[in-house]
């Protein structure tokens, strides 16, 4: 499965959220500067993420967006489909579960393959990745380490 950059960010704007308090209102603007994106580009993210209930968006001057559900019912199939689409397989997507049995060995296995992506990605909150913010041996290839999730000291 291929994640694309929407979705990155998508997932980083999703993190940057839950981070504050319910209520509070985040501008475009400030999580681009935060992350070294255009505001253009996080604003068509964010509204994406707002089209699918992810997040709410205010207008007006003292406008911007905030999570619109508790991070632990977030999860992150929920905000690849609201960035990339449905997660289908590229083999047989119409095939119904209950006709997999009769089809040839190689499409069992893209079946499997893609619905064992979207379990994954089901199980997976956005609670549950603010849980463990910090890699025990951080590697500078973790395009995450934008997002600065804060951690209270006794729980580090």
């Amino acid at each position: 499965m291929i994640v694309t950059k929407t979705t990155e960010l998508g997932l980083q704007c999703v993190l940057y959220l839950a981070q504050r308090r319910r209520g509070d209102l985040v501008n475009p603007l400030e999580i681009a500067q935060q992350f070294g994106e255009s505001a253009t580009y996080i604003a068509k993210v964010l509204r994406q993420l707002a089209h699918s209930g992810i997040v709410r968006s205010h207008r007006g001057a003292s406008g911007g967006f905030e999570l619109a559900r508790d991070p632990a019912s977030i999860t992150l199939l929920t905000v690849v489909e609201a960035c990339q689409g449905a997660v289908k397989g590229n083999y047989c997507q119409e095939t119904p579960p209950s006709r997999v049995p009769s089809m040839c060995g190689w499409h069992q296995a893209m079946w499997e393959l893609k619905e064992s992506c979207r379990s994954v990605l089901s199980r997976w909150t956005i609670a549950r990745i603010m849980e463990k913010p910090y890699a025990k041996t951080p590697t500078p290839a973790c395009r995450y380490r934008r997002v600065h999730i804060q951690v209270e000291p006794e729980l580090v």
